[in-house]
């Protein structure tokens, strides 16, 4: 991954029973050692990851890290719909996952441990994935996402 973009890391605290908050030190400190710069936002409540990866995307930032479980990673990849096209097609999601769950990374074949996870986003080039949405949800379309082995990228 190019280390020049704008990085917002977008984390869940209580995924995983809290986990993910009281290790997130250590995760920033990997992201940090890979040198990635980046900014980064807790969620508080519901909902939060799809505002903020909206607003991180409308405020120009290229590259999302999702850091939580499948719950946060499903709200992020919703936050894309509400961006338009052109935002979509330069932007790059990352995904550490933290959860208890982990069915989305156990299925695309992105690492679970952590460090892992960090070395896959900074130094791998993304692959396309496509995403199909059940197609009974008025407004929406089916996706490409490129994953960098794997941090995705999504492509309309």
């Amino acid at each position: 991954m190019e280390k020049t973009k704008k990085i917002m890391a977008i984390i869940n605290p209580v995924s995983s029973n809290g986990k993910t908050g009281r290790r997130w030190p250590e995760i920033s400190a990997l992201l940090q050692r890979r040198g990635l710069v980046f900014d980064y936002r807790f969620t508080q409540a519901s909902g939060d990851a799809r505002n903020i990866a909206q607003e991180s995307l409308e405020k120009g930032y290229e590259t999302l890290i999702s850091i939580g479980g499948d719950g946060t990673l499903n709200e992020i990849v919703n936050g894309f719909f509400l961006v338009s096209e052109e935002i979509r097609k330069r932007s790059t999601l990352g995904v550490i996952s933290m959860g208890t769950g982990g069915d989305f990374v156990r299925t695309a074949g992105i690492p679970k441990n952590a460090a892992e996870a960090v070395l896959k986003i900074a130094i791998t080039s993304p692959e396309k994935i496509l995403i199909e949405m059940d197609g009974e949800t008025p407004g929406w379309t089916p996706l490409e996402i490129e994953i960098i082995p794997k941090a995705l990228r999504i492509i309309i």
